[in-house]
């Protein structure tokens, strides 16, 4: 280990804030903001812990195993007051034998196993007071994109976007939201174009739907809605459009005094509704059934070819499990229940 990293480590381990400046470089930024505003973090962290009562922290080596991490596989420690059990961890990226930058770390594994310790301390830092998004010109660019998009959608806050805005909006913006999966460095700037976009592009798909939802749409008004068998049946055999079309909860949806869908919303964003009723009708339909029967006809999913595991005490639901789930006619199924 050099003798740099060991340094910085002693002055974290001693919670010297003043030691610690001295230690870093001035024309650096660590964890994407400048040298003063990371160590004034720190400075307010050690404050904090010292009001614990903690005198020290004890340092444990480990290594980054984030799988959504770039410094996944950097090495790293755990600091943990030596009284309060407050932790947090930093890695270290090294270049030519010198620390080039630190980051908080909330994905560490321990090189001895895990430490007993208390609550974790996060070190984050809002977006404005990061220098990277000032200086690097890839986000700079992606900003200007951002803004565009939005501008051309708000434009329909008063008036409804018709359907082949819409999806020349979402045909146009699809390799700008597939270059927004960094997230992690991008961090949350562009959340609202993503959800927006998310919701616009489901909106594009299922209007491709639409004679599919018509023509269900219809047999249902043909049901004898008194006859459960039926329904079920009816359920069953469109259960795989009505998984498609659970993103409807998400808009805002009116009607009008004749029960008629006349609205259709995603924020402030009005979207033209005449391309969408027949999906709209449908889902609506297939709503007001399918958690009633899956309720009444409810059955545990008991595969023992299907072992359950575990990750940190967690049980992972396997695909099988999940589809079962999920599955009103494989519960139908396994249930004995004729439909």
């Amino acid at each position: 280990m050099n003798s740099e990293k060991i340094n910085i480590i002693r002055s974290i381990e001693q919670m010297d804030a003043e030691l610690f400046e001295m230690l870093l470089n001035i024309g650096k930024t660590y964890q994407y903001v400048r040298k003063s505003i990371f160590v004034n973090k720190f400075d307010s962290v050690f404050k904090e812990l010292v009001d614990e009562g903690d005198t020290v922290l004890n340092s444990y080596p480990g290594m980054c195993k984030s799988k959504d991490c770039g410094n996944r596989f950097c090495s790293g420690y755990r600091f943990v007051g030596n009284v309060s059990k407050k932790y947090f961890e930093l890695i270290f990226i090294e270049k030519r034998n010198e620390v080039d930058d630190i980051f908080h770390c909330s994905s560490l594994e321990l090189d001895n196993g895990e430490e007993n310790t208390g609550e974790r301390i996060d070190i984050e830092f809002p977006t404005e007071e990061q220098e990277y998004f000032i200086l690097n010109t890839d986000f700079q660019e992606k900003k200007k994109v951002y803004i565009v998009a939005m501008e051309e959608l708000n434009q329909y806050n008063d008036t409804a976007m018709p359907f082949d805005v819409l999806s020349t909006w979402v045909n146009r913006y699809s390799g700008f939201f597939d270059s927004l999966s960094n997230v992690s460095i991008l961090l949350n700037t562009f959340d609202s174009f993503k959800s927006i976009y998310i919701r616009l592009r489901f909106l594009a798909y299922s209007y491709k739907r639409n004679l599919e939802a018509k023509l269900a749409y219809e047999q249902y008004l043909l049901l004898d809605i008194e006859n459960e068998k039926s329904i079920l049946r009816w359920l069953v055999d469109h259960e795989k459009l009505g998984a498609e079309f659970h993103q409807f909860d998400v808009f805002n949806i009116s009607k009008n005094g004749n029960d008629e869908i006349d609205g259709l919303k995603k924020g402030e964003i009005n979207i033209a509704v005449e391309n969408f009723r027949n999906c709209i009708n449908f889902h609506f339909a297939f709503q007001e059934h399918i958690h009633e029967m899956k309720n009444k006809y409810y059955v545990e999913y008991d595969n023992p070819n299907d072992l359950p595991y575990y990750i940190d005490d967690v049980r992972i639901i396997s695909d099988e499990e999940s589809e079962f789930n999920r599955s009103l006619r494989l519960q139908l199924l396994k249930g004995g229940v004729e439909f």
